[in-house]
């Protein structure tokens, strides 16, 4: 274990609550519960944040990124080993962000294999010899926050008699999506009826429905559960919720964001150029589009976009990732796949208006730009509290999993997004171009004034010291502590 400061002393005992943090191995699951962790660390809980020893080379640079002294704050990590030769994964594909697809089998028996030394773990945590070793004080409360698909870890907490909650970095609606297919809750599609589609064709990302049932069982193991979402963006979801009708305690400590990044540190010479050419766009003209760091759309959907971006006259900075083959298979450059997937003479006829960055790209800087009026995203979730945070409208594409629940939520509910039209599962450059042209013209108004509301509540709610985030965030861990 590492990080931290030398010892507790919040209290006159120097006794103190204590989280172990367990996220799911997916850098956006990272992000999220460093950010969280963080949160915890700052209200006085220690934080032991517990993840494979392959994955620390990538955790604690995110540290850094973040911006947090994690010194100062009574935070350490907590590596998990699993020998290579037992390992479904080799140590460099341990996350989602290293592997296509069609590896996520693997992934998910990797997360089974880590259940025995975390279990060793917590029979260490639970004793006094772990802390003592560390010049720290036994906690005053132990318990475990954990992410949805690593559900064995409630029944592991539950063999050594600690109290286990989950942090589901989605939205309230996602939950109820799942009560409603995995507990035959089919009253709760009555809040938004247009959900049981999404639910019922869901693609399952290599997963299968299977693994999502078995994991939403272990949640009944749970004393409650965390949602990284707020009042303001899902009202009608997160008070059904909180009524108790489901019989478990929920908080709704989001949004779980860093602020809009307006005075964004460069980290490297191109994200000098990216925010350079953005300074020369007009206000609010430019789409920014991109589908996170784990989803990928196929070739003829970037065909699609492509041709719907060019006939729709706005400039557009998109972030384009290789095909999914591409993570595990050959060695080609950038131009090469780029060349294959964009249509023949594309950059010389949308250059001036158009920037494709193949790299990596520095989203809260963007979406906080001035320059930026709107965002196709896969409506991936931690994209989508981003975006709203900025007072950026969505354009709506969803891929898999949770994503079409949130697209629905946010275009029908919430009301800060517009859809696509999706056949055969492609949006069709005829839409795109609807799309484009209907938000960024007169009937964008209201969108946009509804997403500019939205994003004051946001900001409000964990960026003021008496927001809400935060007293719910006081109210989890006084129940947590008792």
């Amino acid at each position: 274990m590492e990080g931290g400061g030398r010892g507790d002393s919040s209290s006159s005992s120097g006794r103190r609550l204590y989280a172990v943090m367990l996220p799911f191995l997916g850098q956006s699951h990272f992000n999220v519960y460093l950010k969280l962790s963080r949160m915890l660390a700052t209200k006085g809980v220690a934080v032991i944040y517990v993840s494979l020893t392959s994955n620390m080379e990538i955790l604690r640079p995110l540290v850094q990124e973040q911006g947090w002294n994690h010194d100062a704050l009574p935070f350490y990590f907590q590596d998990l080993s699993i020998p290579d030769t037992e390992a479904p994964l080799p140590p460099g594909r341990q996350n989602t962000n290293k592997i296509s697809l069609d590896m996520m089998p693997k992934l998910f028996d990797l997360l089974d294999k880590m259940r025995d030394p975390f279990e060793v773990l917590m029979r260490e945590l639970t004793g006094r010899e772990y802390y003592e070793s560390r010049s720290l004080q036994p906690p005053a409360r132990l318990v475990l926050v954990y992410d949805f698909f690593m559900g064995w870890s409630a029944a592991v907490a539950a063999k050594f008699g600690v109290r286990s909650f989950t942090f589901d970095p989605f939205s309230a609606l996602v939950w109820l999506s799942k009560e409603a297919a995995f507990w035959d809750r089919e009253d709760l599609l009555l809040l938004l009826p247009e959900v049981a589609d999404a639910v019922e064709t869901m693609p399952s990302v290599g997963i299968g429905l299977s693994q999502v049932r078995k994991h939403m069982e272990y949640t009944r193991l749970a004393d409650g559960v965390l949602l990284n979402t707020f009042l303001e963006l899902e009202p009608k979801f997160i008070r059904h919720l909180q009524s108790g009708g489901g019989g478990k305690l929920f908080w709704a400590v989001g949004p779980v964001i860093d602020l809009p990044d307006r005075d964004h540190k460069l980290h490297s010479p191109r994200e000098g150029e990216i925010l350079e050419w953005l300074g020369r766009q007009t206000r609010g003209s430019v789409v920014y589009v991109s589908f996170g760091t784990e989803s990928h759309i196929s070739p003829a959907q970037v065909m699609e976009l492509a041709m719907g971006l060019e006939a729709s006259g706005q400039p557009f900075l998109w972030v384009l990732r290789p095909p999914d083959s591409r993570l595990t298979v050959g060695s080609s450059s950038a131009e090469d796949w780029k060349a294959e997937l964009l249509p023949e003479g594309y950059e010389r006829r949308v250059q001036g208006r158009c920037l494709i960055e193949t790299g990596w790209a520095p989203q809260g800087a963007i979406l906080a730009h001035e320059a930026t009026g709107a965002f196709i995203s896969h409506c991936g979730w931690n994209s989508c509290l981003e975006s709203v945070a900025a007072g950026v409208p969505i354009i709506a594409l969803p891929l898999q999993v949770d994503q079409p629940v949130n697209a629905l939520l946010l275009a029908r509910e919430a009301k800060v997004a517009v859809e696509m039209k999706i056949i055969d599962g492609i949006a069709e450059r005829n839409e795109v171009e609807r799309a484009v042209r209907r938000l960024m013209s007169g009937e964008g108004v209201e969108v946009k004034r509804r997403v500019e509301a939205v994003s004051k509540a946001a900001v409000s709610a964990i960026f003021h010291e008496e927001g809400d985030a935060w007293k719910t965030l006081d109210s989890f861990i006084q129940y947590a502590a008792e």
